[in-house]
C-alpha cells in the first residue's frame, strides 16, 4: 500500500510522514514538559504556590499543552482524510501481496522457483509507472473522482498481472530450458 501510494500520491504520502514525525515531536514535547514539572515539585521546598519558577513553568506548559492539543486535532482530521484517500488504492495492495504470497510458494514445487522481494518491488513499480492512465475526460459527475480511481485500479492490476506473468513464464522457460540443453 506504501509503494503503490507513494509511486501514485507522492505529495499524500510524504504528508503522512510529515504527520507521524510531527506527533511523535509533540509527544516528546509533552513528556519533556511532565519531566519538567515533576522535577521542580520534586525539588520544591516548602510551600510550593510560592515556588515562582514552579509557577512560571505550569502556566507555560498549560499553554504549550493547548496549542499541541490544536495541532493534534488539526493533524487528526488531515490524517483522516489521507487515510480515507490510501483505503482506495487498497485493492492493488491486496492483489499483489496475494500474487506474491503465491509466488513465494513456488519454492514448494522446485526449489529452484525463487524470486526476490527486490525482484517483485521493482517489477511491481515498473508496472505502476508502465500502466496507461485513464482520461480523466471520461468521467462525468459527483462520482468522477471515484470512477478515475477504479479505472486506474484496473489498469494497475491488469498491467502488474502481466508483467508478472510474462515475467514468471520467461524465468520458468529459462530454468527448464537449461535443465535439458546437453
Amino acid at each position: 500500500l506504501g509503494l503503490v501510494v507513494k509511486a501514485e500520491a507522492p505529495d499524500m504520502e510524504k504528508q503522512n510522514e510529515q504527520l507521524i514525525v510531527e506527533e511523535a515531536e509533540n509527544q516528546k514535547q509533552l513528556k519533556d514538559i511532565e519531566n519538567t514539572i515533576l522535577r521542580l515539585l520534586d525539588a520544591a521546598e516548602g510551600n510550593i504556590l510560592d515556588d515562582e519558577q514552579l509557577i512560571d513553568t505550569l502556566s507555560a506548559s498549560k499553554v504549550t499543552s493547548n496549542k499541541i492539543d490544536e495541532k493534534v486535532a488539526v493533524a487528526k482530521r488531515v490524517k483522516a482524510n489521507i487515510d480515507k484517500k490510501r483505503l482506495g488504492y487498497v485493492p492493488i495492495a491486496r492483489r499483489s501481496a496475494s500474487l506474491f504470497f503465491c509466488l513465494s510458494s513456488l519454492c514448494n514445487i522446485d526449489p529452484m522457483y525463487q524470486w526476490s522481494m527486490q525482484f517483485y518491488k521493482d517489477l511491481f513499480l515498473l508496472a505502476i509507472s508502465k500502466a496507461p492512465k485513464p482520461n480523466s475526460k471520461q468521467f462525468k459527475g459527483k462520482n468522477k473522482e471515484k470512477e478515475l480511481l477504479s479505472a486506474r485500479l484496473h489498469s494497475l492490476i491488469d498491467t502488474f498481472q502481466y508483467m508478472l506473468y510474462c515475467n514468471i513464464c520467461a524465468s520458468l522457460f529459462a530454468r527448464h530450458k537449461s535443465l535439458f540443453s546437453f
